[in-house]
C-alpha cells in the first residue's frame, strides 16, 4: 500500500510540470492514491456509476498502471480479484470516491477539479453488460469474465448456467447420457444466443457440489485433464470439432470441490446437436435452453443473419 502511494504522488507531480495537467486519468489515479493512504473503500453508489477505466481504453497506453492496479486488488481480495478486470477497476474506483474530497482539497485554485474530476468518477456511465462482457470469440461473440465466484453468487441467468454434474446420475451413481445430452444442449444453446459460461459441480441453488463424482466414472485418468478431455470429446462428436474450437475449458478450486467452468462464445453460424440421429437445434431463452423445431429454428436463424 505504501509503495502504491509512493508510486502515485510521484506520477502526479512529474504529471504537474506539464502544461496540459492535469490529465483526467492523472486525477482519478491520484484520487486513488489518496483513498489507499487513508485506508477506506467507498462502497460504489451504483453498479452503473463506474469509470470506464478498462484494458482497451483510457489506461492502454498505460499498462504499468493496471499492473500496479492488479497488485492492488491482490493485497485486497486476492487472486480471483486480481485477475477479474471489473474487480480490479471496481477496488480502483471505491478507493478513487474516497480520494475525490481530499483531492478536491488539495488541488483547489489549481484546476477545476469539480468539472474534472467529478464528472469523471462518477457521471461516466458503464453499461453494466460491459461488465460481464469480454475477449471476443472466434465467430464473434463475446464471453463472460466475471469470475466464477462472482457468477456463483448471482445465480443463473440467460448467461450463466449451473450443472450438478456433468456425466454421473446421482440416483444410479453411473455414467447417464441424459445428463451429458444436457451439458451439450446448454453449451449449444450458449452458442446461439449470446454466449455464456456454464458451470459444472455447482447445484441449482448456487452451492458448490464439485466434479469429484464425475471424475470417478472416467479412465485412467481421473483428474481435470482427463475430464477436459471427455468433455471435449463430447462435443466434438456431438456438435462437430470446429463449434467446439469456441469452447474454453478451465478449473475453479473450493472448499467443496473443484468446479469447471465453460466458457461459450456466441456464433454466427447455426450449431446442431446430433441426437439420437437427427440434428436439433437449441437457444438460450432467458435462463432456460429451449430446442425448436425446423421452422422455428429456420425464422431464428434468419433473423440473425
Amino acid at each position: 500500500h505504501a509503495e502504491f502511494v509512493e508510486n502515485v504522488d510521484h506520477v502526479v507531480h512529474r504529471s504537474s510540470s506539464r502544461a496540459a495537467f492535469p490529465r483526467q486519468v492523472d486525477l482519478w489515479w491520484y484520487a486513488v492514491g489518496m483513498g489507499v493512504a487513508a485506508g477506506r473503500r467507498t462502497p460504489l453508489p451504483d453498479r452503473t456509476q463506474l469509470v470506464r477505466f478498462n484494458y482497451g481504453e483510457i489506461l492502454e497506453a498505460d499498462r504499468w498502471r493496471i499492473t500496479h492496479l492488479e497488485l492492488l486488488a491482490l493485497v485486497e481480495e486476492g487472486r480471483l480479484a486480481a485477475t477479474n478486470a471489473a474487480a480490479v477497476i471496481r477496488i480502483g474506483n471505491e478507493y478513487a470516491i474516497t480520494g475525490c474530497s481530499l483531492l478536491t482539497d488539495r488541488l483547489r485554485g489549481v484546476v477545476d477539479v469539480q468539472n474534472q474530476l467529478v464528472t469523471l468518477a462518477l457521471d461516466t456511465a458503464l453499461d453494466v453488460e460491459s461488465e460481464v462482457a469480454g475477449p471476443v470469440g472466434a465467430n464473434g461473440g463475446a464471453t463472460n469474465t466475471i469470475s466464477t465466484e462472482e457468477m456463483i453468487a448471482n445465480g443463473e441467468s440467460k448467461r450463466v448456467e449451473f450443472k450438478q454434474t456433468g456425466r454421473i446420475n446421482l440416483r444410479t451413481k453411473q455414467r447417464d447420457p441424459i445428463i451429458e445430452h444436457e451439458v451439450v444442449k446448454t453449451i449449444a444453446g450458449f452458442m446461439n444466443a449470446e454466449g455464456g459460461t456454464l458451470l459444472i459441480g455447482v447445484t441449482d441453488s448456487g452451492e458448490v457440489f464439485g466434479i469429484q463424482k464425475d471424475l470417478k466414472t472416467l479412465g485412467r485418468k481421473k483428474d481435470r485433464d482427463g475430464f477436459s478431455l471427455w468433455l471435449t470429446d463430447l462435443l466434438d462428436s456431438k456438435i462437430g470439432p470446429v463449434a467446439t474450437a469456441d469452447v474454453k475449458i478451465t478449473f475453479d478450486e473450493f472448499p467443496n470441490g473443484m468446479v469447471c467452468r465453460v466458457d461459450v462464445s456466441a456464433r454466427t453460424a447455426p450449431t446442431y446437436v446430433q441426437a439420437k440421429g437427427k440434428n436439433r437445434f437449441y437457444i438460450r431463452l432467458n435462463n432456460a435452453t429451449r430446442l425448436l423445431d425446423t421452422a422455428q429454428a429456420v425464422e431464428y436463424i434468419r433473423s440473425r443473419s
